[in-house]
C-alpha cells in the first residue's frame, strides 16, 4: 500500500501481484480464480495501514495516545493475525465468493468450516481457548486450522481430485462433462528460452444437453463444448 489511498493501493497491487500470483499457481497446478487473487492482494495491499513500516493509521493512533509509533505498529500487526487468514479462505474455498458452488449443502459445509476455522486460528494467535494453552494444544489447534482450510491436503491423496488422460480423449472427456463442469487442463512442454515450463488452465464448460451415445459422438460435442469456453485447441500430425 506504501501510504498510498484506497483506491490507488488496489491499482499498485492488482497490477503487480495479481498476475505474478495467477501464474505462480498455475505452475504449480493450483486453479485460481480471478476475483479471489484480486481480493487477495487488496486485502494485504489495505492492511499495510496498520502494519510496519508504513502503518500510517497506527502512526496516526500513536500520535493520538502519545505513545511509540513502532510498538504501536507492532502491537496493530498483532492484532491484526486474527484477519490475515481469510484472504487465504477465498484462494483455497472460492465457494464463499458463490463461485464452483455446486449445491447448498456443498456452500454450508465450507461457510460453517471456514468459520470454525477462523475462530481457531483466532485461539491459536491469542494463545486462549477458553484458558491459556499449553504448546501441544497449541499445535493441535494449528492441525484443525490446516485440516479445516486444506481438507484437500488429506482428501487428494485418498481420492484424487483429478485424473490423468491422454490428450487424444480431451474433445470425448469434454464432451461427457456435466453441465457448467470445469475443465483443467495441464500443459507442459519447452518455451522459447528452452525452459521446462508446466502451466494449468482450466474453462467452464456451458451445458451439455443430452448425453452422447458413443464416444464419436461425445468427441464431437466436446469440440463444440471447449470452443464455446474460449479455448482453441490445435492438433498435430
Amino acid at each position: 500500500g506504501l501510504g498510498v489511498p484506497t483506491t490507488a493501493s488496489y491499482i499498485l497491487v492488482a497490477t503487480l501481484l495479481a498476475p505474478v500470483i495467477v501464474e505462480l499457481g498455475a505452475q504449480q497446478g493450483l486453479v485460481i480464480p480471478l476475483i479471489a487473487v484480486h481480493l487477495f492482494v487488496f486485502y494485504f495491499g489495505v492492511m499495510a495501514d496498520v502494519t510496519p513500516p508504513v502503518g500510517l493509521a497506527t502512526f496516526a493512533a500513536a500520535a493520538i495516545s502519545g505513545e511509540d509509533p513502532i510498538a504501536t505498529g507492532m502491537q496493530g500487526f498483532t492484532y491484526s493475525l486474527r484477519t490475515l487468514v481469510l484472504p487465504f479462505i477465498w484462494i483455497f474455498h472460492p465457494q464463499l465468493l458463490l463461485l464452483d458452488v455446486r449445491s447448498w449443502l456443498e456452500l454450508v459445509v465450507v461457510v460453517i468450516g471456514c468459520t470454525v476455522a477462523s475462530l481457531l486460528f483466532a485461539a491459536l494467535t491469542m494463545g486462549w481457548f477458553r484458558v491459556r494453552t499449553k504448546w501441544w494444544e497449541a499445535a493441535l489447534l494449528a492441525l484443525a486450522v490446516f485440516t479445516l482450510f486444506r481438507p484437500d491436503f488429506f482428501m487428494d491423496r485418498l481420492y484424487p481430485e483429478f485424473r490423468t488422460e491422454p490428450p487424444a480423449r480431451l474433445f470425448a472427456i469434454a464432451g461427457r462433462l456435466p453441465d457448467d463442469e470445469r475443465l483443467v487442463l495441464q500443459i507442459a512442454g519447452t518455451n522459447l528460452e528452452g525452459e521446462e515450463i508446466r502451466k494449468t488452465v482450466a474453462v467452464q464448460l456451458r451445458e451439455r444437453g443430452p448425453a452422447p451415445a458413443d464416444d464419436a459422438a461425445a468427441a464431437a460435442l466436446g469440440r463444440k463444448r471447449v470452443a464455446e469456453a474460449g479455448l482453441t485447441v490445435s492438433v498435430l500430425g
